[in-house]
């Protein structure tokens, strides 16, 4: 995932250098798991935001790959709204489906 000063995070920690602009208040962020092997960018997250690229794809760990992915949000000292479509909230520059879009192929459904 992203914390708030634009750092890629996964288990072992932050990954080198920053990866994104800074959060900031009433912006729209988004992020994008590219799982399509035949795209350049296969097997990686993005965050946009209100609608742009905030910054380069990043790369998924080795491990998750071939998982199930739940999407997490983990805040503090600020306001989160969610929306899992059945629409994104900014207009991103490709057209991809949102989690309430997603095939049941695609998805794992909790009990």
């Amino acid at each position: 995932g992203f914390d708030a000063d634009g750092n890629f995070l996964q288990s072992g920690g932050r990954a080198a250098g920053r990866s994104s602009q800074r959060f900031g208040k009433e912006q729209a962020f988004g992020i994008v798991l590219n799982l399509d092997a035949g795209s350049k960018n296969a097997n990686t997250i993005s965050l946009y935001r209100d609608g742009k690229r905030a910054g380069e794809p990043q790369k998924l760990p080795e491990a998750l790959l071939g998982k199930a992915l739940f999407p997490t949000i983990t805040y503090r000292n600020l306001t989160v709204r969610v929306s899992f479509g059945p629409g994104a909230r900014s207009k991103l520059p490709f057209v991809c489906r949102t989690l309430a879009e997603a095939a049941a192929a695609d998805v794992e459904l909790a009990p």
